[in-house]
């Protein structure tokens, strides 16, 4: 019996960094926690993100996922103990193939289902980037095809996880028992190998959709931290597959309908109440491009401004493109002191593009967002540091008694009155820098005219 190579002693690392519970914490920083990420997969399975073209992307984004993940618990396990197969012998002596325990999940992935739906994914996602460790994994799929290198792997799971004990000892007989642990264990190496070496690009694919959300969650955080009582939309603006004749949506299409959206959201929201937009470009083979889009307002509580605009919105986009078949759904919430849900939110919404991200033509941009109404937002993140004590201390303090509960209602109303103030100081020292800026550039301009006029 072959002797099982040991593990070298390894010492503990770093610990990995545990988001705190806070989710304004969260949301600031980009990073939601990892039991909020699982927590955000089901919900999506369950509420399809809340948009209908998100249902065509969940089947195949979590197999993507399910395969990315198989093959990092493959490669972690497979690094600490390198021999995946090896040969035994049962008590009456009779040899037996004996397999380690990340090996039944990994080939799992090359049976006949999952090679047909890794095609059905790669078809259904034609313009996309892939998780560096699918592409692996397709690529080792493929070679399992008939005549081709690895067309043993079907017949070897099915015989050595799926059937009783008797047929699995007469196809793996002592002839070819030890044939069988040669060239699987040469696969796991390869796949072993291969993986490994694309750490670099691993971190690469990964910080890119960090990147977009980062962005998108700082201004969430940025817009609940300082504009009084917002209000977020979220809009899907794609071409309905159901009607006869549409197809799907080209780049130059999705680029021209994002113009007339940002432009009319701009000319048809008063002033006072619009606070930015942030848009996601997503793109399916069915669908062709589409918009994910963020619609942030500033509520009123007696004339309701944000409601009402938000649903005229949602009706004048529908009227602008109703001639290029496209369809425009949506919902929308208030958003106040709501960090919770708006974390969740933002998290679904990103969540797809570190496993699968669209690839522009000409590596044209996928993610839009607004300049915050009161200025550009700081490179460097000063976070408000609250605690999972502060936020049981909040909770006890409404436990109190009616006379502390009526100050402290009041304190509340105060802090929201000083909120508005401060930021309608910001807003209109903004929009005077920003016309200083104006007054500046039409003087330059004015000059540079005059001087060509002397020169001539």
């Amino acid at each position: 019996m072959p002797t099982i190579a040991k593990s070298a002693k390894r010492f503990p690392g770093r610990p990995k960094r545990v988001s705190p519970p806070d989710p304004a914490y969260q949301l600031k920083h980009g990073r939601p926690s990892e039991e909020l990420q699982a927590l955000a997969w089901r919900m999506l399975f369950q509420s399809s993100a809340g948009l209908p073209p998100y249902e065509l992307h969940l089947e195949s984004v979590g197999f993507i996922r399910y395969v990315s993940l198989e093959m990092e618990k493959f490669v972690r396990n497979y690094g600490r103990r390198p021999i995946a197969f090896s040969v035994i012998s049962d008590n009456l002596g009779r040899l037996t193939l004996f397999a380690e325990s990340p090996c039944p999940e990994i080939f799992e992935l090359f049976c006949e289902q999952a090679i047909k739906q890794a095609a059905a994914v790669v078809l259904h996602f034609p313009e996309h980037k892939f998780h560096p460790l699918f592409g692996v994994y397709l690529d080792l799929a493929l070679r399992r095809q008939p005549g081709r290198e690895y067309d043993w792997i079907g017949r070897f799971y099915d015989y050595f996880f799926r059937r009783p004990l008797p047929e699995k000892l007469a196809f793996f007989n002592a002839p070819h028992i030890f044939y069988y642990k040669e060239k699987l264990n040469a696969l796991c190496e390869e796949l072993y190998r291969r993986s490994r070496a694309l750490g670099e690009g691993i971190k690469s694919f990964r910080r890119t959709a960090q990147e977009t959300r980062l962005s998108l969650m700082r201004y969430n955080e940025h817009l609940l931290e300082n504009a009084p009582k917002p209000y977020i939309g979220r809009f899907a603006v794609y071409r309905p597959s159901r009607l006869t004749g549409n197809k799907p949506v080209t780049h130059e299409e999705i680029q021209r309908l994002r113009r007339i959206i940002i432009k009319t959201l701009k000319s048809d929201t008063p002033n006072e109440i619009y606070l930015g937009y942030s848009i996601l470009l997503r793109h399916n083979a069915q669908y062709g491009y589409w918009l994910d889009i963020f619609v942030y307002f500033r509520n009123d509580d007696l004339l309701r401004w944000a409601d009402k605009s938000m649903q005229n919105l949602l009706y004048t986009w529908r009227s602008r493109m109703e001639d290029d078949k496209v369809d425009c759904v949506g919902y929308w919430m208030p958003a106040e002191e709501q960090y919770d849900k708006v974390l969740a939110l933002t998290t679904m919404a990103t969540e797809f593009d570190f496993y699968c991200r669209v690839v522009s033509p000409e590596k044209a941009r996928s993610f839009w967002c607004s300049q915050s109404p009161i200025g550009r937002l700081s490179k460097r993140t000063h976070v408000r540091k609250r605690s999972a004590k502060n936020a049981k201390s909040r909770d006890a303090k409404l436990s109190l008694d009616p006379l502390t509960r009526f100050f402290q209602e009041e304190n509340l109303q105060k802090q929201a009155e000083l909120k508005l103030y401060r930021w309608e100081w910001r807003l209109q020292k903004h929009r005077k820098l920003l016309s200083d800026r104006r007054i500046k550039a039409a003087l330059k301009r004015k000059r540079g005219k005059e001087r060509d006029v002397d020169r001539s």
